[in-house]
């Protein structure tokens, strides 16, 4: 069996609860296409007994996918899931897995996945081992902006951590997180983030004034299922 070892880049951001439909799945009668990947959660643990489904879709991810396979991580967060790639799936539409993690309880921004970055169709026999996925638990923070008031031009304060295929999260990280756009107010103004939990998390605020931008980073750690309340300063 020929091997191919690829790095899985982030397809969308569709999020998923466990589901509870029956489908009836596809037999590989041989020339069985391989993907194999480990789900981590934050601290790098082990995400284990997480469902990932494969599927196939025509064209457009609003069309009715075809099932093709089901796995299940074991105590390490490994996974593999095996099929047959049809005639019409060779140089059709697109494959792609979904990791079925409780979004209640995971920073689950983006859990389905290409199995191939590269855009082309996956192959048969022909075994594909992606690079290890992080989905963060949940935490939260309240943040609030005392003075919006005094805001002239731009004012935005960006979330961001290790996920996805980042394990791991500096100051000069982009995105990973949400981003929140403040706007001229005369009210204090205070909403609810989900953030990345049990991990750091950097907090950028960029301010403009007379067109010139500044940020200023600091960083949190927030446990997982908790709420932070965070003040930042225009």
């Amino acid at each position: 069996m020929r091997s191919t070892y690829a790095a899985l880049a982030f397809a969308s951001t569709m999020l998923l609860a466990v589901g509870c439909t029956k489908e009836k799945l596809e037999d590989c009668p041989g020339q069985c296409t391989l993907v194999t990947g480990q789900l981590l959660t934050s601290g790098l643990q082990p995400l284990a007994e997480v469902t990932v489904t494969a599927k196939w879709y025509t064209g457009y991810s609003f069309n009715t996918p075809r099932t093709k396979a089901r796995g299940t991580t074991d105590a390490n967060g490994n996974y593999q899931v095996r099929f047959y790639v049809k005639d019409d799936e060779l140089h059709n539409g697109y494959f792609e897995l979904t990791y079925e993690v409780n979004k209640d309880r995971y920073y689950a921004v983006g859990n389905t996945d290409s199995p191939d970055p590269s855009g082309a169709n996956l192959k048969r026999d022909t075994t594909y081992r992606l690079s290890p996925y992080l989905i963060p638990r949940k935490a939260f923070v309240r943040l609030t902006v005392p003075n919006p008031d005094q805001i002239q031009q731009y004012f935005s304060v960006d979330f961001s951590s290790a996920q996805l295929r980042t394990l791991t999260a500096t100051k000069n990280t982009s995105g990973g997180g949400a981003s929140v756009g403040i706007t001229r107010q005369n009210a204090p103004f205070t909403t609810l983030v989900e953030i990345a939990g049990d991990q750091k998390v950097y907090v950028r605020a960029t301010r403009s004034q007379n067109f010139v931008y500044t940020s200023t980073v600091d960083s949190i750690v927030v446990p997982a299922g908790t709420t932070r309340a965070l003040t930042v300063q225009y």
